[in-house]
């Protein structure tokens, strides 16, 4: 299933693409508060755990656990999990976009962003759930259920209104 992004948007992938974005002086400071984090040099990453929020200017991700794992400074992948994860996202017409679900793994060098685990997306009313949703930042392309999934896809498109 593909979802043009001009009806349905996903907000985390755009909050995890100005993440990766080399313009750091444009953007507000990413804040990240955990009760505890570990930090491994060898492999250039960092884990995070319990009650983990992580938020740059409004948009926030909570969760159980938050794994970053970098190459050179360049953030090169990203996980996120919880009971559920938990996110919210400003979209440039001033709504929000939020979302849920067990796991939020994000690759960077490919732009895939893949929410599993009863995942729920929501923006506008309009709603997208299944266990399985993956986002394709580079060409906008969203799938939901499909082989990897035990569920049927579940779409909520609001009526649109009419232009004047």
């Amino acid at each position: 299933m593909s979802i043009s992004p001009s009806r349905f948007s996903l907000a985390l992938g755009l909050m995890l693409f100005a993440l990766t974005t080399q313009a750091a002086e444009t953007l507000p400071p990413v804040k990240i508060l955990a009760d505890r984090v570990e930090v491994n040099q060898k492999t250039l990453s960092s884990t995070y755990r319990g009650n983990v929020e992580l938020a740059q200017g409004a948009m926030q991700l909570k969760a159980d656990k938050l794994q970053v794992f970098t190459k050179k400074g360049v953030l090169q992948r990203l996980s996120a999990a919880g009971k559920p994860a938990h996110f919210t996202a400003p979209l440039e017409d001033k709504s929000l976009a939020t979302g849920e679900a067990s796991s939020i793994n994000f690759n960077a060098s490919k732009g895939i962003l893949l929410l599993t685990g009863d995942a729920i997306l929501t923006q506008m009313g309009n709603t997208i759930h299944n266990d399985r949703i993956e986002y394709n930042l580079k060409t906008g392309n969203l799938k939901a259920g499909g082989k990897h999934s035990k569920k049927r896809v579940e779409v909520i498109l609001q009526p649109s209104t009419p232009s004047r």
